[in-house]
């Protein structure tokens, strides 16, 4: 809070602005760069700071600062060496986009007025191979100190008084940019200790490599859209022998949308397969991915490439894919009854695929509001007897229904499934029997016997030990009556459903 206080105290102070900038000498720059030390997450990290400072102009009133804003201290050229570093940033996008930043990460300001102490944030500043990282970026990895003696002046002289001419360790959190204030403390650290909120986990994120055309967004954790083209190891693949596959030559026609989660998943092991980068321990006491070429393991040409194998969660929308190929399937998928199971698993078609531990499509039933949702899985075709529709609902009452000119159940014999079936079903499975048939059958058996039994108990025997005619006649029709029932039995047969 006292941080934002002193922000206040130096709105207008055209006097102090002008010995900073030193605007007498040269134009005024209307980029900068600037450490966060605050993020403004909601409006509860600010309360009653409009009434508690006097004399703000009200067109910047601390209770009207938007969310994502941020409490920079300015760097550009020796402001924060300086004091009166301290500025408000808004968000340069508008609320439609929002890019992600961390209390100590380095940003590119904005500023449309020639006082400093407001202006606008635009992104988190791009380092070098030694500092770039997702999760958390710390800008001054990449800053070789004697080097910089040439660029500035504020921070030269700390520069060179620390400085071997060396580039800084990848693992450490050094400071080249901040003005030390108080005791030994890397200020860094001191920003980090008082930031009243840091809701973001430090974790390894594999890099990614993108195609020139390529369109990626990326969050801080491991999450990422591309869109891009035809692309990914699958399971029958090794990528840790290989190059990335951003060097392979995609396929025309193939653009593709790909949505995933934790790329290079098993990276906390360590293990040196597949995509998972190396990772080291850094001074902070984190995990993160390892910065230095030198210092690593093993080189991973394939760092966060697209893996369907081992990537957590994935959907991907293409034009043109091997989809059956990459999603590695030839031995998942079932085999149709009487199909010899060889089929061509490298047609590139139009598709989508899901693939996670857990998958679950949900239809709501929300009474409240009167919603009573339902599920339908449609596969276009004829609907004629023989035709190629299919289709599998769940209603809105509970009822599944499952329709299709065929419809198995159970494995087929290329499967391992039973060699028990029907000369006249596929591939030896059974059709299953119709309950109305059976139903009619059983009851016409039944009624034959109880016909029979009542012949026997009624009948009145000749005497002198002759033939009985009754029990004869009721046996011949019994047996007459059986004949016609075997014939019926055919009418239990499924033409559609069938299984082991």
């Amino acid at each position: 809070m006292s941080d934002i206080n002193s922000v206040s105290k130096n709105l207008g102070a055209r006097s102090e602005v002008k010995a900073l900038q030193g605007e007498n000498t040269r134009a005024l720059n209307p980029f900068e760069k600037g450490i966060v030390t605050k993020i403004i997450i909601d409006q509860s990290q600010i309360p009653l700071i409009a009434t508690s400072v006097r004399g703000i102009d009200p067109a910047i009133q601390l209770d009207r600062i938007p969310r994502n804003s941020l409490l920079v201290r300015r760097i550009t050229d020796g402001a924060d060496s300086i004091g009166n570093s301290l500025c408000i940033a808004y968000p340069f996008f508008s609320s439609h986009v929002s890019m992600p930043v961390k209390v100590g990460e380095t940003v590119w300001l904005m500023f449309d007025k020639d006082i400093r102490t407001m202006g606008y944030w635009l992104s988190r500043v791009h380092g070098d191979e030694y500092s770039e990282d997702l999760n958390f970026s710390h800008y001054d990895r990449g800053i070789v100190p004697k080097a910089e003696t040439k660029q500035t002046s504020g921070t030269a002289e700390k520069a060179q008084a620390v400085s071997s001419g060396n580039a800084p360790a990848t693992d450490d959190f050094p400071n080249f940019s901040l003005r030390q204030e108080r005791g030994d403390k890397n200020e860094y650290v001191k920003i980090i200790d008082e930031a009243t909120i840091i809701p973001h986990k430090l974790e390894p994120v594999p890099r990614f490599s993108k195609r020139p055309g390529d369109l990626v967004m990326q969050g801080s954790n491991n999450a990422m859209i591309t869109l891009t083209t035809d692309r990914g190891w699958s399971k029958d693949e090794d990528p840790s022998l290989s190059r990335s596959s951003v060097h392979d030559v995609p396929m025309s026609f193939s653009g593709a949308v790909d949505i995933v989660t934790g790329r290079s998943r098993w990276l906390s092991n360590n293990e040196k397969v597949r995509t998972v980068p190396d990772i080291m321990t850094n001074s902070r006491g984190y995990i993160e991915v390892t910065k230095d070429i030198r210092k690593r393991a093993s080189l991973t040409q394939t760092e966060g490439d697209p893996d369907f194998d081992q990537d957590a969660s994935r959907i991907y929308l293409s034009i043109s894919s091997p989809l059956d190929t990459r999603l590695a399937l030839t031995d998942f998928l079932p085999v149709v009854p009487g199909e010899d199971g060889v089929r061509d698993f490298s047609q590139n078609n139009a598709g989508i695929a899901i693939k996670s531990d857990q998958v679950r499509i949900i239809a709501r039933k929300d009474s409240d509001h009167n919603i009573n949702g339902s599920i339908k899985i449609i596969k276009e075709g004829e609907k004629s007897d023989t035709g190629d529709h299919a289709a599998i609902s769940l209603l809105e009452d509970g009822t599944i229904l499952v329709s299709g000119s065929k419809i198995f159940i159970g494995k087929s014999t290329a499967d391992g499934g039973l060699e028990e079936g029907d000369e006249e079903a596929p591939g030896k499975t059974q059709p299953y029997v119709k309950y109305k048939q059976l139903e009619d059958l059983l009851k016409a058996i039944m009624a034959d016997i109880k016909s029979f039994c009542d012949t026997l108990n009624t009948h009145t025997t000749p005497g002198y030990g002759a033939p009985s005619p009754q029990i004869n006649q009721a046996a011949s029709s019994l047996k007459s009556a059986m004949g016609t029932r075997e014939g019926e039995i055919v009418n239990l047969k499924s033409k559609r459903i069938f299984g082991e």
